[in-house]
């Protein structure tokens, strides 16, 4: 039997599948749903209006009715709403496989595509509890930063261990699109009158950083063109490639794989932090950002977003990289919207 969530991402691999799962920039891991009723807050989100992308509103993929509540018998509500009154996921992403797998173990996703800024799926309408926190995110995050977010899944994990958000990339017929993925962790949101508390305005943050990283870093404000998979545009055009280039020598890579090599065996798979943070404490804002390159910049413009002002090199670890996405206007920009509008 394999378990699918312990699968290393190897980090330089073209097909991004980034999560957050569990370092500083998630913030501590919210509370368990909350059990009373969500109520609708009565308010407009106040989203900019986005642009159909031409993506089918998902293909009407349903699991069986009465899924959920046969899956979980003695739960009264999921996100908070009541479970009896709660649309079936649209399908179950297996976590493990094996001949002994249930057919229905894995993680229940509700899976939608944004239109006009709104959460759309062809089988079923979007449960309040989904809507809100999708606003509170398309509130917070300005749209030009955020235009490739075609697809938004809420996921549940049966076994109750789940990362609490992730950003995939991905391609849908000649579409190349962003998928964000929440996961079931809303209570402190949802009990708390919709307002972000430090670890989901943290976690929001880390996550917007695997939106734009594709982004032509070339923009002097928002950005004018999406560069997937680098092959649309130059070599070194995106924030990604700007970051690699400045900080992930080819001699740093060398190093740390050695340390993998010296340390890794097929029985002991230690988390790749584990092995090269306490090495190089110094290069790294918090020890989940020694993950790989894409982590090391959503844990850098985190601690950009965060901080107060412009740290000198040696001010704490990690440092020369805040200070390197000071000296970039459109991230500056970006930064100061995302406080405002906090």
């Amino acid at each position: 039997m394999i378990d699918l969530r312990h699968l290393s991402v190897f980090f330089l691999s073209l097909f991004l599948a980034v999560s957050c799962s569990g370092g500083t920039s998630c913030g501590t891991p919210l509370e368990d749903p909350v059990t009373d009723p969500v109520t609708d807050p009565g308010t407009d989100p106040g989203t900019d209006p986005g642009t159909d992308p031409g993506i089918d509103p998902l293909e009407g993929d349903q699991v069986p009715p009465g899924t959920l509540t046969r899956l979980f018998p003695d739960r009264d509500t999921v996100f908070g709403e009541a479970i009896d009154t709660f649309p079936d996921p649209s399908r179950i992403r297996p976590t493990m496989v094996g001949p002994d797998v249930p057919e229905d173990e894995g993680e229940l996703l509700w899976e939608y595509a944004i239109l006009d800024d709104q959460l759309v799926n062809a089988s079923f309408e979007a449960p309040l509890s989904h809507r809100r926190l999708w606003a509170a995110y398309a509130r917070l995050v300005p749209l030009e930063w955020r235009v490739p977010l075609l697809r938004v899944t809420f996921y549940l994990e049966q076994d109750g261990i789940s990362n609490l958000a992730r950003v995939n990339q991905t391609e849908v017929g000649q579409d190349t699109l962003l998928e964000l993925s929440f996961a079931k962790y809303l209570s402190n949101f949802l009990g708390n009158g919709d307002t972000l508390d430090d670890s989901l305005f943290s976690l929001f943050v880390h996550e917007t950083s695997h939106v734009f990283e594709s982004a032509d870093a070339d923009s002097v404000a928002a950005p004018a063109r999406w560069c997937f998979y680098r092959t649309n545009c130059p070599p070194g055009q995106t924030w990604f490639d700007r970051f690699w280039n400045e900080f992930w020598s080819e001699a740093q890579l060398a190093e740390w794989q050695a340390i993998i090599d010296e340390f890794q065996t097929p029985d002991t798979r230690a988390p790749y932090q584990e092995l090269v943070y306490p090495r190089f404490p110094e290069l790294f804002v918090s020890r989940y950002a020694a993950t790989n390159v894409t982590e090391d910049l959503a844990e850098s413009f985190l601690e950009f977003v965060q901080r107060d002002e412009l740290p000198e090199s040696d001010d704490y670890n990690g440092a020369a990289k805040v200070r390197w996405l000071w000296q970039h206007q459109a991230l500056v920009s970006l930064r100061g919207q995302l406080r405002a509008a906090r």
